[in-house]
């Protein structure tokens, strides 16, 4: 007997990274039950273990004839050999489903598929939120972005294309909505369980609800006003935001990742890794702080958006299509698919808080900011260690009264709507400028004391790490005492012996070293060599230093 192939097309917002999650973290009670759950070769580490189709679709066609899509359904026909085999992936259900499922029946004919449907008012204020919290990050007002998609939630016609190529009984339409969950826990994974005969004690199993938290309140709005100025709209994978998140001492070998990754999967990017780091850090962060503030009561009470006229227009426009697919897929003769009714409040801000929301997220900003930047750097300066401290406090105390500054002289300015986001911009703005000054100064330093000459690093440690992932400078080659080093690549150049190395004078030597010891031991060896401070090399804490000291005396 063949093997079962569930593909789970989602749609999305009906609960799919919670089940995804649960389906990768619970291999063994699958097995149990004849399933798998197959993480594909080419990407191992995708809980959602459809997402590398994403690269093989273009305008909802899948391209039968990629490497991707051959390599992909090899691994599951090899699966399928032993095991019924889940597959997953949500934006499954926007494609063009007549030619998706028909390709994927032609990799392998015993097929189901399993869709969740959620109302059509309810899918729209979720994917709205979802939307103007996440990559896609759009400005729209929901008014705005409602009459451009009130008529997108074409449910019927999907499902028919589905059946004509699978038949209707291989085609498995699931409600999401609580009260018509079954499977003992009364949620979307239990659900999905009961669909495969499977009744785990829930004892054992937890499953994590916050996986994907709302905004809401006031942080959903400022959210989506900045929006306008925030980098989200990058076309690249979602993983690869991941890569670029991490801190400066682990970019560089985190980039060679994305490097490699986007030589297997064909990604196409136009981006500049440094200038997106640095703005995607900053956005993390911005985001971050508002997840985790926004009220923790209402994360599962989502706020309404629609008013009492929008909401019945959708649900009158929807009425016949979504009694046709009762009647059809779930066998209701009274034709009733949804059937939670909501009585929620009207989404509104709270303009007595929003003055204090944001400054609240200036300050978490900065001190965002004081530990990735300043306090970074004064782990890596243990020499100079209490002159940084009290130098970062002083900057941060700075940009503190910026804030109240900007915060008291602007509250008379423009309308209400426009005032505080200016606030929140010019804040981001001074973060950005202040990586920028930092990286154009240390430039114009090397510039101007190598004189022309060729760059020689000294040091392949943590420190000349740090210093690198912050700039972009041309350099020749590495110099390194420690003999295992020696002979091997750092950030693509070779490290050499520097006795090893004639005419040393034609280089212009940057020490990135941060020990005070160090420095010393390695100072001394270049004088032997005849090479004198300032005129053949520099230190390159010195620059940082510099740089501060300009910054303190000029201000923020």
């Amino acid at each position: 007997m063949n093997k079962k192939l569930i593909l789970h097309i989602g749609m999305q917002k009906t609960g799919s990274t919670a089940l995804q999650e649960f389906l990768y973290n619970n291999v063994d009670l699958l097995k149990e039950h004849g399933y798998v759950y197959p993480i594909i070769e080419i990407y191992k580490t995708a809980i959602i273990n459809g997402f590398v189709l994403l690269k093989c679709v273009n305008d909802g066609v899948p391209d039968v004839s990629s490497s991707i899509w051959k390599s992909f359904w090899s691994e599951v026909r090899k699966n399928l050999e032993n095991n019924n085999v889940i597959i997953s992936l949500e934006s499954i259900f926007n494609y063009n489903l007549e030619k998706f499922i028909t390709s994927v029946k032609n990799e392998y004919d015993n097929l189901f598929v399993v869709v969740y449907l959620r109302r059509q008012d309810e899918y729209l204020e979720s994917i709205y939120s979802q939307i103007v919290k996440g990559f896609e990050a759009i400005k729209q007002t929901f008014n705005e972005f409602y009459d451009n998609a009130k008529y997108c939630c074409n449910y019927i016609d999907k499902l028919d294309d589905i059946s004509n190529i699978i038949g209707i009984d291989n085609l498995i339409v699931r409600v999401y909505e609580k009260s018509q969950f079954v499977g003992g826990r009364n949620d979307v994974v239990s659900d999905f369980l009961y669909i495969l005969d499977i009744f785990p004690d829930w004892e054992m199993y937890k499953i994590n609800k916050d996986i994907n938290p709302s905004l809401n309140g006031n942080y959903l709005e400022i959210k989506r006003r900045i929006n306008s100025y925030l980098k989200s709209n990058r076309k690249f994978l979602p993983f690869v935001k991941d890569i670029f998140l991490s801190n400066k001492q682990n970019y560089n070998k985190k980039y060679e990742m994305f490097i490699e990754c986007e030589n297997k999967l064909c990604i196409q990017s136009n981006t500049e890794p440094y200038e997106d780091e640095i703005s995607n850090q900053i956005e993390e962060a911005f985001l971050n702080y508002l997840i985790q503030n926004s009220d923790k009561t209402k994360l599962n009470k989502a706020n309404s958006f629609l008013n009492e006229q929008q909401r019945e227009e959708i649900l009158n426009y929807y009425k016949e299509q979504n009694a046709s697919i009762a009647r059809k897929y779930l066998g209701r003769k009274d034709g009733i698919l949804f059937h939670d009714n909501r009585s929620e409040e009207i989404y509104a801000l709270n303009h007595e808080n929003l003055a204090k929301d944001i400054k609240d997220i200036f300050l978490y900003l900065i001190n965002w900011w004081k530990d990735e930047t300043i306090d970074n750097q004064i782990t890596s300066l243990s020499d100079k260690m209490i002159y940084y401290i009290e130098l970062s406090n002083e900057l941060y105390h700075k940009l503190c009264a910026e804030i109240d500054n900007i915060i008291r002289t602007e509250i008379e300015k423009d309308t209400l709507e426009i005032r505080y986001f200016k606030i929140i911009e010019k804040y981001m703005l001074i973060i950005i400028e202040m990586y920028k000054a930092k990286h154009e100064y240390i430039l114009q330093c090397i510039d101007m004391c190598s004189q022309g000459r060729k760059i020689c690093l000294f040091g392949t440690g943590d420190y000349a790490r740090y210093f690198l992932d912050c700039l972009d400078i041309e350099y020749e080659l590495f110099l390194d005492n420690n003999i295992e080093k020696q002979g091997k690549e750092f950030f693509g150049k070779t490290i050499f012996n520097p006795v090893k190395i004639k005419n040393l004078k034609d280089y212009f030597i940057i020490l990135l070293l941060c020990e005070k010891e160090s420095i010393k031991q390695v100072e001394k060896q270049l004088k032997i060599y005849g090479l004198e401070r300032n005129e053949n090399y520099i230190l390159g804490t010195d620059i940082i230093e510099a740089f501060w000291m300009k910054i303190l005396k000029n201000g923020c």
